[in-house]
């Protein structure tokens, strides 16, 4: 859970009874997980398959070596002694007692603490620490009870045919379209989607020829006019001059001139 939702909303623990109660968690809106207590279905109802599938506390077991003599009689001695670094032993409390003296768990006068090294190396079994598989069955019994038959095949199987899987669901897609929505439309093969394609493409090039050539004529028709008004432009300029002169020498022959008497006194 925690995995799907990429954080942690769930907590997580290798001890029995850490999820109280069931919880609801939504991963989207339509997907909804739920996290409940874990239930162990098993036909064997012994102490010792119990403790091994983790469903006791460690704390409350008041003989944990019979969990310990199941453990050690399922794996590899080879790989204990390897493991917890001790000599050979013939039965699981002479191992407990090497393994007490090896992680010095003793008790007062020297006495090795049999339960405490017993309850852990049951948490290492819980936890996953001590390798534990089960090798394939051997012998021609086990090899005809794991192959019942075989045969060669010259077709696939109908669970195998994908042809048949897809037709069935072209079917249903058909099944599913609605025809009113599809009148009046018309099919048309990849080359002339393409063919259209290229008419477009045409029609769009020519429509910006055309809008260059518009720009170039009226850029054409703006120089032409121009021209044309530059000389009535010059014309109209040497009018004002001319003007302009014609005003001073009137301005000159207006001016006052001074009598002979006022001159003969000066």
């Amino acid at each position: 859970i925690n995995s799907l939702k990429r954080a942690r909303v769930v907590g997580v623990a290798n001890t029995p009874g850490h999820t109280k109660h069931a919880q609801e968690i939504s991963l989207d809106s339509k997907i909804k997980l739920l996290d409940s207590p874990g239930i162990v279905f098993s036909k064997n109802e012994s102490e010792e398959d119990l403790i091994l599938r983790n469903c006791v506390k460690l704390e409350t077991l008041q003989d944990p070596v019979k969990a310990v003599e199941a453990i050690l009689t399922r794996c590899n001695k080879e790989q204990i002694m390897e493991r917890y670094v001790v000599p050979d032993y013939s039965n699981a409390v002479e191992f407990l007692q090497h393994m007490s003296r090896r992680l010095g768990r003793l008790k007062k006068g020297g006495v090795p603490d049999i339960a405490g090294s017993a309850r852990v190396l049951l948490q290492d079994w819980n936890d996953g620490r001590i390798s534990y598989y089960c090798l394939p069955p051997t012998g021609e019994a086990a090899r005809k009870a794991a192959h019942v038959s075989a045969a060669v095949v010259s077709a696939w199987g109908k669970e195998f045919d994908l042809g048949a899987l897809l037709s069935e669901e072209h079917m249903e897609i058909e099944t599913l379209r609605p025809e009113k929505d599809y009148e009046g439309l018309v099919s048309m093969t990849s080359s002339q989607i393409h063919q259209e394609q290229l008419m477009d493409d045409e029609d769009g090039a020519a429509a910006q020829d055309g809008m260059e050539d518009d720009g170039e004529a009226s850029e054409d028709l703006m120089s032409e006019e121009e021209a044309e008004a530059a000389p009535a432009a010059s014309a109209a300029g040497a009018s004002k001059q001319a003007a302009a002169k014609e005003a001073a020498k009137f301005v000159t022959m207006a001016k006052p001139t001074k009598s002979k008497a006022a001159a003969a006194a000066a």
